[in-house]
């Protein structure tokens, strides 16, 4: 059986100290929106594994530093461990191969990609004394380690066994792995008679879209069109314009027309047209108790008549 004498507890504590040395912590957290943590196993927790007989060296417990990266979803699971490989040295990893697994198609034990790393010699720099020490990194999706977190103390942890809190624990993950696949997957299951269809929202949004598209430049506009596309359809229903309307204004109006103004939004252009040449609008929106954001600028263009009456329903900076 092993024992952990006062010094291999020392040198175990020195390793811990140069591993935060060596810069893992930030390489890893700068790849948003990936999340990555770190930790030491507790003496106890160490004790306990080495007790099991399975090591002839203390040195041979890889976990002693375990750190967890995880990733969007399981598409993001390759280029993770490109980048994984160009800053460190893979001594192996488990499973295996990623198209064979010991597990039966009805059984869902954890199985999760596990890469066992090493930091590499660096020839330019002076040896920092744990290049050959072995560490554990977990990559998982956020589906994978959203698993782990809510039934760790079912499985692994306490002193009650219980075949029912197992059971509850891998029926999620059953849940989870067929979630994971289908996220995965989206591209070619969203072409199924089953999920292939759409409603008049998301094809107005469609339509809109595209209309950004052919009146503004690229970099004229936001990234997030389905954001715009969603404020101007609500602009839209208050102003009780259809899609077809909604382009004739556009078309017409000195803010877009063939040239948009260059020193205002999409958003700010479209609600300035809508204004200026939807007779009532101003009032239709004040019954209807609605505000409407535009800056200063974009006020400033409007007609002095119209100046006023927009002031009264604009939002304003508190």
């Amino acid at each position: 059986m092993l024992t952990l004498n006062d010094t291999t507890k020392y040198t175990l504590k020195q390793v811990v100290v140069n591993y935060q040395e060596t810069g893992i912590i930030s390489y890893f957290l700068g790849m948003l929106p990936w999340h990555y943590e770190s930790r030491v196993k507790t003496l106890n927790s160490f004790a306990l594994k080495a007790e099991t007989g399975r090591y002839k060296k203390v040195s041979e417990l890889e976990d002693f530093f375990g750190a967890c990266l995880v990733v969007e979803n399981s598409s993001s699971i390759a280029y993770a461990i490109k980048l994984i490989e160009s800053k460190f040295k893979v001594a192996y990893k488990r499973p295996k191969q990623q198209n064979y697994t010991h597990k039966d198609p009805d059984s869902f034990v954890f199985d999760d990609l596990r890469l066992y790393l090493m930091i590499p010699k660096n020839p330019d720099q002076r040896p920092k004394g744990i290049e050959e020490v072995i560490f554990e990194l977990q990559l998982k999706t956020f589906l994978q380690h959203a698993w782990s977190i809510a039934t760790h103390q079912l499985i692994y942890k306490g002193d009650n066994l219980s075949w029912a809190s197992n059971r509850i624990a891998f029926q999620v993950k059953a849940m989870l792995e067929h979630a994971e696949l289908s996220i995965m997957e989206s591209d070619k299951l969203t072409e199924n008679y089953l999920v292939n269809k759409t409603n008049k929202i998301f094809t107005v949004h469609k339509q809109l879209v595209s209309f950004f598209k052919e009146r503004w430049k690229e970099e004229q506009l936001p990234n997030d069109l389905i954001r715009l596309a969603s404020n101007v359809r609500e602009l839209m229903k208050v102003t009780e314009i259809n899609l077809q309307e909604l382009k004739d204004i556009c078309r017409e109006s000195r803010f877009i027309g063939k040239k948009p103004l260059l020193n205002i939004s999409p958003q700010v252009a479209i609600t300035l047209a809508i204004i200026e040449c939807k007779d009532g609008v101003i009032e239709r929106l004040r019954k209807k108790s609605r505000n409407i954001f535009l800056p200063n600028e974009g006020i400033s263009l409007l007609s002095e008549d119209n100046r006023r009456e927009v002031e009264s329903i604009c939002l304003k900076p508190e």
